[in-house]
């Protein structure tokens, strides 16, 4: 999936609020390339990144995701991180793809999550 079919997946708006930004970029790490996508809305920052195969996911920090008992997150193996003014989930969606929301709250880093296709990512 090229980083233009990433970043059609962030919608126009979350929660009402209008995309102010959408960013693309592909990187190199590790010998292998990396495709990200990240938009931005009034209080809700919203990315995915491909890192290509289960192997780049679990040597990029996140082979929590790929555990058999991985905590679940809006059905995918996930993460919710809430802090006093702010709320950040992470799931991992096909053990590739990492999809990362933050807000004000965790109701709408959630919202932002459920706002994308992800049955597209499986």
């Amino acid at each position: 999936m090229a980083p233009v079919a990433l970043a059609e997946m962030l919608p126009d708006s979350v929660l009402g609020r209008a995309r102010q930004s959408l960013d693309q970029s592909r990187d190199g790490a590790l010998g292998a390339e990396i495709e990200r996508a990240q938009a931005q809305y009034r209080e809700i920052d919203v990315s995915i990144t491909d890192f290509k195969t289960a192997e780049m996911t679990g040597m990029m920090g996140y082979g929590w995701a790929l555990a058999p008992d991985a905590e679940r997150v809006a059905g995918h193996p996930g993460v919710l991180d809430t802090a006093a003014h702010s709320a950040s989930v992470q799931i991992v969606v096909g053990e590739r793809y990492l999809i990362e929301a933050t807000a004000a709250s965790e109701e709408d880093a959630m919202a932002a999550i459920q706002a994308l296709d992800l049955p597209e990512l499986d």
